[in-house]
C-alpha cells in the first residue's frame, strides 16, 4: 500500500483525468469495480465545481447557454481546482480560460463580463470594514501628503466593451436585450446597501482610485490622474473618497530593509 500523501495524490490524479488504472488496488468498490466507484467521485467533483462557477457567473451562463456553459467548464476545472475550502473563492481564473478559449474566439466580450463577475462576487463576500473617519484622513493626507497610501473598499475593473450594460441585462429578470459595444468603460464595484454597487468613473477619477487600491502612494496616484486630465480637481477628488466612506486604512509606510552584515 503506497503512503498517505502518495495516494491522496494518485486520487486526485484519477478524478481529475478520468484514468482509475493507478487506484485499482487501494479502492473498495463495495458493489461497484474500483473504476466506477471513483467514476462517481470524478462526476460528484465536476458537478459541484460546475454549480459553483455557475452560481458565480450567472450572467455568463445567461449569454453562452447552460450546456456550452457546462462544456467549457469541463475544460477549465480539470487544470483549475480549488485551492481553498470555500466555494464561493473558486474560479477567480474562468475570465482568463475564456479569453483564451478557441470557440469563444468571436466573442471577445465575455472575458471582461466574467471579470466583472468575479469582482461582482469577490466585493459581495468580502468582510466587511470601518470606513475612515473624515478628521483621521484630513490629518494623514496633512502629515503625509504625496507619499500617503490609504486601502479602498472597493475594486477597480477597466474594459474595451459595455460589460457593466451586458451584466446588467444579464441578471435574473432582466430583458438579457443589450448589444455589446466596443466601448472603453472604467469602473467602481463595492458593496452598498443589500448589493454590490457597480459604476461608471471618468478616467481620471478612475485611475487615482485604481493606484490607491493597489498601494500605491497619493502621488503616484495623482500624477496617474493628471495624465488622464491636466486639469483634474484632486482637492475635490479626496473630499469624494471621503464622501463615499471608501478609504478603510492609512497604509503604513514600506520599512527600510535591515543592512545584511
Amino acid at each position: 500500500m503506497p503512503a498517505l500523501p502518495e495516494l491522496q495524490r494518485s486520487f486526485v490524479d484519477a478524478i481529475v483525468s478520468g484514468d482509475p488504472s493507478g487506484l485499482a488496488d487501494a479502492v473498495i468498490g463495495n458493489g461497484f469495480t474500483p473504476a466506477q466507484r471513483i467514476q462517481v467521485y470524478r462526476n460528484n467533483t465536476f458537478i459541484t465545481l460546475t454549480e459553483a462557477l455557475a452560481a458565480t457567473y450567472p450572467a455568463i451562463v445567461r449569454l453562452v447557454d447552460r450546456s456550452f456553459f457546462d462544456f467549457a467548464a469541463a475544460q477549465f476545472i480539470p487544470g483549475n481546482l480549488p485551492d481553498r475550502p470555500c466555494l464561493f473563492e473558486y474560479g477567480g481564473g474562468f475570465a482568463d480560460f475564456l479569453a483564451g478559449f478557441a470557440p469563444l474566439a468571436d466573442y471577445p466580450f465575455l472575458p471582461g463580463v466574467a471579470r466583472l463577475e468575479w469582482a461582482v462576487n469577490t466585493a459581495w463576500n468580502a468582510p466587511a470594514r470601518t470606513p475612515l473617519a473624515f478628521d483621521a484622513l484630513a490629518r494623514a493626507a496633512t502629515t503625509a501628503g504625496e507619499t500617503l497610501r490609504l486601502s479602498l473598499d472597493a475594486l477597480y475593473l477597466a474594459s474595451d466593451w459595455n460589460v457593466d450594460d451586458i451584466w446588467q441585462a444579464n441578471r435574473a429578470g432582466a430583458d438579457g436585450e443589450t448589444l455589446p459595444i466596443s466601448q472603453p468603460v472604467r469602473l467602481q464595484i463595492r458593496r452598498g446597501g443589500p448589493g454590490v454597487i457597480v459604476e461608471r468613473l471618468d478616467p481620471a477619477t478612475w485611475s487615482l482610485r485604481q493606484h490607491l487600491a493597489h498601494g500605491e502612494t497619493l502621488g503616484a496616484a495623482a500624477a496617474a490622474a493628471f495624465a488622464e486630465t491636466p486639469d483634474f480637481d484632486l482637492g475635490a477628488a479626496l473630499r469624494a473618497l471621503a464622501a463615499e466612506s471608501l478609504p478603510d486604512a492609512i497604509i503604513p509606510p514600506p520599512q527600510p530593509k535591515e543592512p545584511t552584515p
